[in-house]
């Protein structure tokens, strides 16, 4: 019963987006949604792939989505006004995959040593996504407005937090078995690790490809 109702509540939701009446954005909810529904199908799909080359596909793919969903949500806005890594769509998309890859790749040197749960892992990258998101602007709208602000700022949450979490979701399994356990001190190690990669491809990858695009 509870399968058929999510899988309903998917369908509406995609449904809502179809026929307009919310943003492509609203369906990071029912790719969560199927992603729970066909894990199994899913993990046998990823287990195929060697070592923890799932686990990156996944979270690779998961991203890209989340990305085409933000393209979308974009396109009606004029190009300089689009909250994109690149205003031109085809040339977001390029960014987009590596921008994905580093944060991933982060993610499974991470869990390769530690065991962070799924919901460590949304929480983590979400905030670290709020802190980044529009260089520091998500924070500062959340103090200014705090009530649209704190909206706003949970809606970046589930952007960032949701593509490492459903990949770590469907090929978790791979992950050795004797990690050490997470803790305050390795939510903060995770912490400087994102902002670390964010340095990196901030400051090397992306302006060399915005070069070249």
């Amino acid at each position: 019963m509870k399968r058929v109702a999510l899988a309903a509540l998917g369908v509406a939701l995609v449904l809502i987006v179809l026929l307009g009446i919310d943003g492509p954005m609203l369906l990071i909810f029912p790719l969560w949604i199927f992603t729970y529904l066909f894990k199994e199908q899913l993990e046998n799909i990823l287990g195929k792939l060697p070592g923890g080359t799932g686990f990156v596909v996944a979270g690779v793919t998961y991203g890209m989505l989340i990305e085409i969903f933000a393209i979308v949500n974009n396109l009606d806005r004029p190009v300089r006004e689009r909250v994109l890594l690149d205003g031109d769509p085809k040339n977001d998309l390029i960014l987009g995959v590596l921008y994905y890859t580093f944060v991933i790749v982060s993610w499974y040197l991470l869990l390769r040593k530690v065991r962070f749960s799924e919901r460590e892992v949304f929480f983590i990258t979400g905030i670290y996504g709020i802190i980044v998101e529009e260089t520091g602007q998500v924070v500062l709208r959340m103090l200014e407005q705090p009530v649209m602000g704190t909206l706003y700022a949970i809606l970046v949450m589930f952007v960032y937090g949701l593509f490492p979490m459903l990949a770590l979701m469907v090929a978790g399994k791979r992950f050795p078995a004797d990690r050490k356990k997470s803790s305050v001190g390795m939510y903060a190690l995770a912490m400087v690790v994102l902002f670390v990669q964010c340095a990196l491809y901030g400051n090397t990858v992306y302006p060399m490809l915005k070069a070249i695009l």
